[in-house]
């Protein structure tokens, strides 16, 4: 019965590999950039979509992987996010009540944004609406700041593709610069 408790009192050895990766996603999210060159709305919104964003790109790099380990470490990114939700809705003020609620609608959100964003990456037309619609929702874009943040993605996309797991679950996550001719 002890060394069952034991088990599950440990944590995983994904755990602090998924939290690297969750912090160099958040970090990367907030980079000023985004808010002062590109439109994002520099709000609680605005940034909760960039680490949405961000997110769908690890999902997407993770997923192509296609090793269980890569599925695991995924499922243990999405568990810091949600760990990381609680804890900010908490120190927002917000009651214990309307925690749950919340994050159970800052999950759904994720999960709708994995979806609309998958969906969309083959069609720019609707990944520039569903761009517009999330990550932009409080504000109205330039058509050239959507198209900015597109290229980003793919450019994100292509870069992630090409480093190695090891690589990303150390943190060590190389992303395109921002500003240049080739990034945003």
């Amino acid at each position: 019965m002890f060394a069952q408790l034991a088990r599950w009192l440990k944590p995983s050895p994904l755990s602090e590999p998924s939290h690297r990766v969750y912090i160099a996603l958040v970090t990367q999210s907030r980079q000023p950039f985004f808010y002062s060159h590109l439109g994002v709305p520099d709000s609680l919104d605005g940034r909760f979509d960039m680490i949405l964003l961000h997110l769908f790109l690890m999902t997407e790099r993770l997923k192509a992987d296609g090793a269980e380990s890569s599925v695991q470490l995924l499922q243990h990114i999405n568990d810091a996010f949600i760990a990381d939700m609680d804890r900010s809705l908490r120190e927002m003020g917000v009651g214990d009540t309307g925690v749950a609620k919340r994050v159970k609608q800052m999950a759904d959100a994720l999960n709708g944004r994995l979806t609309v964003y998958h969906d969309s990456l083959s069609d720019p037309e609707k990944l520039t609406a569903a761009l517009t619609r999330n990550l932009y929702g409080t504000t109205q874009p330039t058509a050239d700041h959507v198209a900015q943040i597109i290229n980003y993605i793919t450019l994100s996309g292509v870069m992630l593709k090409s480093q190695p797991i090891e690589t990303l679950i150390n943190g060590e996550i190389v992303w395109p610069k921002l500003g240049s001719k080739h990034a945003a």
